[in-house]
């Protein structure tokens, strides 16, 4: 999804017989795919909210795509490898799940509500606050050779599309985030991810993808995780947070990625609390504005968009275990409104893949507990 390059005319030509029967396949299954995924993901997120809990507290709505880099000049901003990502997150306060882990341990105001969840233990150690995000999202991936190639090229990755639906718990208090994820979906032609950049680039006049008659073959993915970040340092002026200093690490198992990152994210600015924290502790200001910075190691031991291989002919490329990632960029909220820019850098993926791989990421979202 771009507008670097002048806008073309779709290319013509007979279409392979054999891969035009199998995009129709594709095509057929669908529907079919689409609410296997939508009931597995129902049943996993269910025990994760509380039915006589389920208060909406938020949405947001994430944006990730190399021609929002605008640090780079328009000739600059790559249309391929990890080429877009949409997520839609709707978010809730209380979790069964972590209510059903921690059993009589967890107290009924840490389940409840959002602005009372928030007790003491003795000793003085808090207690978390519980809630539920429900993420829908879809990611596409191309190769370098996507507007001037229909075939598969050695070296090159796969044509790739993710059709997702995810639930996480979190266990919250002002200084420490626990997060357990579910996550399930599929891919190929059910993720719809090749139909949505075909009709993206018709609708902008854009070069025409080529190739995604061969993307990698429908499969179903599953993924649980587990992430923990902590505030290590901060520091505030008249009780308003002006920098925090947090890590964060994570695992992740199943055929979508099975991995661990750790990094580490610094956020300085008036209001710059932990990203989970409305501010238990402290005044919490009804505008903030602030400036982020991170940086993260990966360790990639399978992930399905780069071990598949492509169809007809299948080539696959060769992983690279270690990842690294760095991203800058600021936010700025206001009353219940918020909004984050982020410019994200990932280092080479694949061997035979670009150096770096730069692209932005835009959120926008609705706060109800502000």
């Amino acid at each position: 999804m771009t507008e670097s390059w002048p806008a073309v005319p779709a290319e013509g030509g007979d279409q392979n017989e054999g891969l035009a029967d199998h995009h129709q396949r594709g095509r057929q299954i669908v529907p079919v795919v689409a609410i296997s995924v939508a009931m597995a993901v129902a049943a996993l997120a269910a025990p994760m909210a509380r039915a006589d809990a389920q208060q909406f507290v938020g949405a947001q709505v994430e944006e990730d795509n190399a021609q929002l880099a605008y640090w780079l000049p328009p000739i600059r901003r790559p249309d391929d490898e990890f080429t877009n990502g949409t997520r839609l997150t709707l978010s809730f306060a209380g979790s069964r799940l972590w209510s059903l882990l921690l059993g009589s341990h967890a107290p009924r105001c840490s389940v409840a509500s959002p602005g009372t969840c928030a007790g003491e233990m003795p000793g003085g150690v808090s207690w978390p606050r519980f809630s539920t995000d429900l993420t829908l999202a879809q990611e596409m991936y191309t190769p370098a050779d996507w507007h001037s190639d229909a075939n598969p090229v050695p070296g090159q990755r796969p044509y790739a599309g993710q059709l997702l639906l995810s639930g996480t718990s979190y266990a919250s208090t002002p200084v420490a985030n626990t997060a357990l994820s579910l996550q399930a979906g599929v891919t190929g032609p059910p993720s719809l991810a090749g139909d949505v950049q075909e009709a993206w680039h018709r609708l902008i006049r854009y070069y025409p993808p080529l190739g995604w008659d061969h993307q990698i073959a429908t499969a179903p993915e599953f993924d649980i995780g587990a992430a923990e970040s902590r505030v290590v340092a901060n520091a505030s002026i008249g009780g308003v947070p002006v920098l925090s200093v947090i890590p964060r690490v994570s695992v992740s198992a199943g055929n979508v990625l099975t991995g661990a990152t750790a990094g580490l994210e610094t956020r300085i600015g008036y209001g710059a609390g932990a990203p989970w924290n409305d501010g238990a502790g402290n005044r919490v200001p009804r505008f903030q504005i602030y400036g982020v910075g991170a940086a993260r190691l990966d360790y990639v031991w399978t992930e399905l968009v780069l071990d598949r291989s492509s169809t007809d002919p299948a080539y696959t490329v060769s992983k690279l275990p270690w990842v690294g990632q760095y991203e800058f960029g600021g936010g700025v909220r206001l009353f219940f409104l918020e909004a984050e820019y982020r410019a994200v850098t990932r280092t080479r993926e694949y061997q035979t893949g670009p150096p770096h791989e730069p692209y932005a990421a835009i959120t926008l979202a609705v706060r109800r507990s502000w």
